[in-house]
């Protein structure tokens, strides 16, 4: 029998199945044959052991017939008994490539899945590294904060076969700059490494903590200053494009 006394074991498609029979023998002179398998090559009858991993195109019902035979006196014999493994299906679907956004919209995830209801979810962000969601579908109202990401979800269905898919997220401009960092009184530079994904630049606006630098706004790409007094400065950069977007960094 399979362990538990039974003949049947259920396996999810994609997981391997490793499970082995027990045999009752006195002498232990007795040993396993195969009188009928749907599947060929799974079952050892040197181990006594179903070592298996089905894929999709296995779904379904299988059924072996595994014999013991036992040759020693004073009652030799055969013993078949009939075993079935049943295949599931994995939860299938599909979230698709993942998309630059329109800013200032949501988008709301909701895959189609084929397969064995009920279903439970789990939505993970990779930069925070938390589960987000436990509903069927992933709802981002608040792009401008998003920036850039990637979303992951497990779908577990109602005999515990799991399937996963992730989907990669971007806003459609990404401002950045890596100051140059100088010595007192020399210049600095920064410089401009902005992204526009979807739309063109219009403007770039920097703040170099003007109330206490006494430097004022600048409109330029990469631009040039000259901070007065040692200390750190708080530098912003709030860039737009022509859709309507914008980004801060």
């Amino acid at each position: 029998d399979f362990p538990n006394n039974t003949t049947n074991v259920q396996v999810c498609a994609g997981s391997k199945l490793e499970i082995g029979l027990t045999k009752n023998d006195a002498e232990n002179e007795s040993s396993f044959f195969i009188q009928k398998a749907d599947i060929a090559n799974i079952f050892s009858t040197n181990t006594g052991k179903f070592s298996w991993t089905p894929t999709n195109a296995n779904v379904g019902i299988h059924t072996f017939e595994i014999g013991v035979r036992d040759n020693a006196c004073p009652y030799p014999e055969d013993t078949v008994k009939t075993f079935t493994i049943e295949v599931t299906a994995l939860p299938i679907f599909d979230l698709g490539p993942g998309d630059t956004l329109n800013c200032n919209t949501g988008i709301d995830y909701n895959p189609t899945i084929t397969g064995n209801a009920p279903y439970f979810y789990e939505w993970t962000s990779r930069s925070s590294n938390k589960i987000i969601s436990t509903t069927s579908n992933l709802f981002i109202d608040n792009l401008d904060s998003l920036k850039i990401d990637t979303f992951d979800v497990v779908i577990t269905d109602k005999f515990g076969c799991i399937n996963t898919d992730s989907v990669h997220l971007r806003h459609p401009i990404q401002a950045k700059f890596s100051p140059i960092k100088r010595c007192f009184e020399d210049s600095s530079t920064f410089n401009n490494l902005t992204k526009s994904i979807k739309g063109n630049i219009t403007s770039y606006e920097w703040n170099f903590e003007s109330t206490k630098s006494g430097i004022p706004n600048n409109n330029g790409e990469s631009p040039i200053v000259l901070f007065p007094n040692l200390g750190n400065y708080t530098t912003t950069l709030t860039v737009k494009n022509d859709l309507g977007c914008t980004d801060v960094f």
